[in-house]
């Protein structure tokens, strides 16, 4: 495949080159030198501030601007990978393109909360979950502002982290437009476009978006990577201001990578038969299974799940906009948008570390009672022994061959499942501006209407060998001619409804009424204060119960199985006449004052408290959070650096492990005290030669944990020793140093970063090291000529193997108890891969 890739992308390189120029002398002739990184006292920051002239030198808040440069040098692979250029994040992008999780300031990982994803300064959605498969960077992008702490809370709901802003291109006042080509090693193609022109009579339009196809970064057999997003922008600009229409649909489906099997808990290894790197357990052969219902599901009877399908997501988005000045102080801003989103997560879960067992094991009916259940109901049909049955080709094992099954003579469970969800929201945001020559204030009204429903049905629970690629396997009951008499399993399935049928809709409405003031006591100094409320109201109905039901044909009239298979018996459904309904209101204050003094034109001192909120529901308290931030920013003709210490104080931090209803679920509260730094240092050492530094380094952990509801058991001894627990999945020190060189007659550059993630524990019960790794990434920039530029991006080029996350589906605890187990599952990056590009700006 790399073979073909290499191919390619020199065949392109060499088409473009003949095409654009006739030979390389006069490309550079005409050649443009990328601009240079601006200065903090010329960027102006649009994010989290009130006057329309405030740099980032001026400013009182930790900021960081990703510029299209930075964009092009990390050819993002997913939304998650723009977010690695941010200092104090640590991202986990090892989910495919979506799904991934990423936190900030010594947040417990695992999610994508109090980060809110802003496209164009509006929320994607109340609810942050899965916007990195609305949002996905493409030439119609200009730029990424992303701010942490200080008026995050303030400028938008759910983000009190941070609030990171996708800003689209500005339409030029003459037309003009990009393509983009992008191919990989790893079968990608994709084309981009864009397209901006004035219309007359002060009306300007623009359209662009993307289109592609793509196996995924590991190999799965299947091409579950496709789709793309068509964007659409009318405005009219007058002396007075702007109005504008947008529209934007998404129709995308994109492979989720679930975790791969490791050993060693104190060193983690790959396991023998598995490649670490490219590897996957999802294939062909369980990419289409059936699940079965309870007639209470409002489902059929029996659904499929597609893994060609992806994750799917279809959205549409209508926007309006206003910005008007009212006489020289005052400015009306509106911004509206209306999204209908519809979402359907066909994927494979994996199950706790417990379902990674020996083979041989697993046939035992001493050890498994569903084994010796199955023997005692095929005995009359002769049933002396269990065995294993691969289901495409009917192959029996031997109990040899199963000691020494791939190498490592493993089995594992997955679950299959397509749940979905569907949500229309409508968000606006009407904000006015009084800016003077020593104030700039705003108000304004930041209101959202959601409808959201969700449902699921017809999970099931597979067996399946433990392999790249893997093939599901029957447990089957033999004779003593070694001939099947029955199945414990269907196709593999060993139960329908591994965590049961779920169906829930609500209605919800926030209302926020904020205030920001930005006051310039003098020429050096310049206090802000901001405010914001926020009051959360809504209704749900969710249905609760599970109970183990009978599909409807699984026996006859006399109670008799009729067929020789047990799993399609029964199924774990809801009852459906139980419903669980909740209406409430919440609301809360988040408040921040910050101070920017600037020692010299070129030096500034700023600091901030924070008290913020986020809200978990409606019937539920919010969760709080304080930052306290000290930071300098400091430039000269070479170098720009800001750095920044905070303390992150988080309470009623929720955790939910397990499904409500069955025997795993627990919930508790937890604190956290968090102290750290972080780096934002960009060197022009020489005219050709730029060195980059982002990184954060932390400490501290658990305060506080707190026993809400459920299984108690479940926490272990976690409650009595929290002071001793670090935060999971959050390093102490994670930080990119990059680098990049301007070739001779500025004909191109080339690049590379190196990025360090430091130790850190994949569970709250901090039983799992994920131990620290650094990877190494390269490219280069040929500018063909002025209009023409060819971009090569190399990740991981030295195959380091580094785990991103453990095991989510183990809870709080993922180290089984008491087990002489010593492997597990867990969520590592991808090998070396590699992407080209071909832009052509016009």
């Amino acid at each position: 495949m790399q073979t073909l890739f290499f191919r390619s992308a020199c065949s392109l390189a060499v088409t473009a080159a003949l095409t654009f120029s006739n030979n390389a002398v006069a490309a550079t002739d005409d050649a443009e030198k990328k601009p240079a990184k601006k200065k903090m006292a010329e960027t102006i920051i649009v994010t989290g501030s009130s006057s329309a002239t405030r740099t980032e030198l001026e400013s009182s808040v930790a900021i960081t601007l990703i510029d299209e440069a930075d964009l092009i040098r990390k050819a993002p692979r997913s939304t998650a990978d723009v977010l690695e250029l941010i200092p104090g994040f640590v991202v986990e992008d090892t989910g495919g393109e979506v799904s991934n999780n990423y936190l900030v300031r010594g947040l417990p990982g695992g999610s994508q909360r109090f980060v809110q994803i802003l496209e164009d300064g509006l929320p994607v959605k109340y609810s942050n979950g899965l916007v990195d498969a609305i949002v996905k960077y493409d030439v119609t992008m200009d730029r990424v502002e992303a701010l942490r702490g200080g008026t995050s809370g303030i400028v938008t709901v759910q983000g009190s982290g941070a609030a990171v802003n996708f800003i689209s291109r500005r339409i030029a006042d003459e037309a003009e437009g990009t393509i983009r080509f992008t191919g990989s090693d790893y079968n990608t193609q994709k084309l981009e476009l864009y397209y901006g022109a004035p219309l007359g009579a002060n009306w300007y339009t623009s359209v662009g978006g993307y289109y592609r196809v793509s196996d995924a970064v590991r190999d799965t057999e299947f091409t579950a990577d496709r789709g793309g997003q068509m964007k659409f922008r009318l405005e009219r600009r007058d002396a007075e201001g702007k109005f504008g229409f947008t529209a934007k649909i998404v129709d995308e489906h994109n492979t989720f990578l679930l975790p791969t099997p490791f050993k060693n808990f104190n060193d983690p290894q790959a396991i023998a038969g598995f490649d670490a790197l490219e590897g996957t357990l999802l294939s062909a052969d369980n990419s289409y299974m059936i699940g079965r219902t309870t007639e209470n599901s409002g489902a059929p009877s029996v659904v499929t799940h597609d893994l060609t399908e992806g994750f799917a997501t279809e959205a549409t988005q209508l926007g309006f906009y206003l910005e008007r000045y009212i006489g020289d102080e005052f400015k009306l801003n509106v911004n509206s948008r209306y999204i209908d989103h519809k979402f359907v997560a066909n994927a494979v879960f994996s199950e706790g570390n417990s379902s990674l067992v020996p083979a041989v094991d697993r046939i035992d009916p001493s050890k498994y009672d569903d084994v010796q259940a199955m023997l005692d109901r095929f005995s009359s049909d002769g049933a002396v022994r269990a065995g294993l049955q691969e289901v495409s080709s009917g192959y029996l094992y031997s109990d040899s061959e199963l000691a020494t099954l791939n190498q490592n003579g493993l089995l594992v469970n997955g679950i299959s499942r397509s749940p979905w969800d569907t949500t229309q929201e409508f968000v606006s945001d009407i904000k006015l501006t009084w800016e003077t020559d020593n104030n700039a204030l705003s108000a304004g009204i930041l209101y959202f209407d959601t409808r959201f429903e969700r449902g699921e049905a017809g999970m099931n629970t597979f067996l399946s060998e433990v392999t790249n690629n893997p093939s599901r396997l029957d447990l089957v009951a033999l004779n003593d001619d070694n001939e099947v008499v029955g199945y414990l399993t269907e196709n593999g399935v060993l139960s329908y409804g591994a965590w049961g049928e779920s169906a829930a809709h609500e209605n919800r409405r926030s209302t926020s009424f904020y205030v920001n003031d930005e006051y310039q006591v003098n020429d050096d100094f310049r206090l802000d204060f901001g405010v914001r409320y926020e009051t959360l109201e809504g209704n749900s109905k969710e249905r609760q119960g599970y109970s183990q039901t009978e599909i409807a044909g699984a026996f006859d009239a006399q109670g008799n199985d009729t067929d020789n298979i047990i799993a399609n018996n029964y199924v774990i459904g809801g009852t459906g006449t139980t419903y669980l309904t909740r209406s409430g209101e919440e609301s809360d204050v988040t408040w921040t004052i910050g101070g920017n003094y600037k020692l010299d034109d070129n030096t500034a001192v700023y600091g901030r408290y924070v008290n913020a909120h986020n809200m978990n529901a409606f019937w539920n308290d919010a969760s709080e959070l304080k930052f306290t931030e000290l930071g300098i920013r400091y430039q000269n003709n070479s170098l720009q650096t800001s750095m920044t210490l905070f303390r992150s104080e988080y309470s009623d931090f929720s955790y939910e492990t397990g499904t409500r209803g069955f025997t795993d679920f627990v919930r508790a509260t937890g604190a956290f005290d968090i102290t750290g730094v972080e780096v934002d240092l960009s060197w022009q050492a020489l005219d050709v030669l730029r060195f980059d530094v982002v990184g954060m380094f932390q400490t501290g952990g658990l305060s506080q944990l707190e026993y809400q509801e459920g299984n108690l058991d479940a926490l272990g001894d976690l409650l009595t020793r929290v002071d001793d627990l670090e935060p999971p999945r959050s390093p102490q020190a994670t930080y990119t140093l990059s680098a990049s060189y301007s070739l001779p007659d500025d004909i191109g550059e080339i690049y590379f970063s190196t990025q360090y993630m430091g130790d850190r524990f994949s569970d709250t019960g901090n039983s799992i090291t994920l131990p620290s790794y650094q990877t190494i990434d390269a490219g280069a920039i040929w500018f063909i000529n002025q209009d023409l530029t060819f971009n090569i991006n190399a990740n991981n080029l030295t195959n380091e193997i580094g785990l991103s996350e453990g095991n989510p589906r183990d809870g709080f605890i993922e180290r089984p108890d008491g087990s002489d187990s010593d492997v597990f599952l867990a969520r590592s990056i991808p090998g070396r891969n590699f992407v080209f590009s071909l832009t052509y700006d016009f």
